[in-house]
This record gives structure tokens, C-alpha cells and sequence, in this order.
């Protein structure tokens, strides 16, 4: 007897991918969420992710990842930059995701498999925005300081007269 299962199936998606690069600040770090689904065919699946490229600013906390049929599940990759990285360079990410098949099953196994990569953009970091409330509160107190001298200094001058 031949028994074939050819609608089984896993699917991935991101926020960025080849073109739609993550720009990210000299010194910061961001988590991205790979998403893998598994909304075709009928049978839960194994995942293992493995990175690929890009080991000195992405990481992984896990390698292998259960996804039940008609569920999605995020992958979390953290992207930490150098303080030292160059504004202006791309640097490539790249993960490889594929099923892990069982071969108890006595039947032939097809795994599936993608390639998930993109750049990360080295931008300029973000100023804080405390950096600009705090300046804004120091030009506040600067006029208000203004403001009550030129009141005192109308005051004694009246009382001369």
C-alpha cells in the first residue's frame, strides 16, 4: 500500500525581509518576531530554525519550535548593534527554516524548507525624547525667570517715582 501526504505545510512571514530593511541605531537593540504558520494540510509540525548568517548583531533564544495545525508561532530574533557600528552599512540576517521529519513513519518524508533574510540598516541613533522635554522644562524656567525680573524690576521702578 502507498500512502501519500502531500498537503502538509508550513509557511513563514516577517516584518522585514530582502528590500524592506530593519534601520536600526549605532548601540541599539530590537526583538523581531519571525513568524512561522501552519494553516495547510492537517498534521502539527516540527520547525528547527537555525541561523545562518549574521551571528554578530542577530541571535535566537531556541532551535526547534512545535507548530499545531492552524496556529501560528513567533520566533523572537533579537538584533543588538555595536556602539561602534558604521552609519550607513547594511548587514545581512539570514535564518533557515525547515521541517524536522520522523522516518518511523515507513513512508517517504519531504521535509519543507525557507531561507528568511534580511538587512539591517545602520541609521544614527535617536536622540531621547527626555533629551528634548528636558530642554523644553529649561527654556520654560529661563522665561519664567525673565519674566519675574522684569516684574520686579517694574515694581521698584514705580516706587522711585
Amino acid at each position: 500500500m502507498l500512502a501519500l501526504n502531500l498537503i502538509s505545510a508550513f509557511g513563514v512571514s516577517a516584518d522585514y525581509w530582502e528590500g524592506n530593511p530593519l534601520s536600526l541605531g549605532r548601540g541599539e537593540s530590537k526583538v523581531v518576531n519571525l513568524n512561522l504558520q501552519n494553516n495547510i494540510g492537517s498534521e502539527d509540525v516540527t520547525v528547527q530554525v537555525t541561523l545562518k548568517q549574521g551571528s554578530d548583531i542577530a541571535s535566537i533564544s531556541k532551535d526547534t519550535y512545535f507548530v499545531a495545525f492552524q496556529t501560528s508561532v513567533p520566533v523572537p530574533v533579537t538584533i543588538s548593534l555595536p556602539s561602534d557600528a558604521i552609519v550607513g552599512d547594511l548587514k545581512k540576517v539570514l535564518i533557515e527554516v525547515k521541517t524536522i521529519t520522523s522516518g518511523d513513519s515507513g513512508m517517504v518524508a519531504i521535509g519543507t524548507g525557507y531561507n528568511w533574510a534580511f538587512d539591517v540598516q545602520v541609521k544614527e541613533p535617536e536622540k531621547k525624547s527626555l533629551d528634548y522635554i528636558l530642554w523644553l522644562w529649561v527654556l520654560v524656567l529661563l522665561i519664567a525667570i525673565v519674566l519675574v525680573s522684569m516684574l520686579v524690576r517694574g515694581k521698584k521702578s514705580r516706587r522711585k517715582r
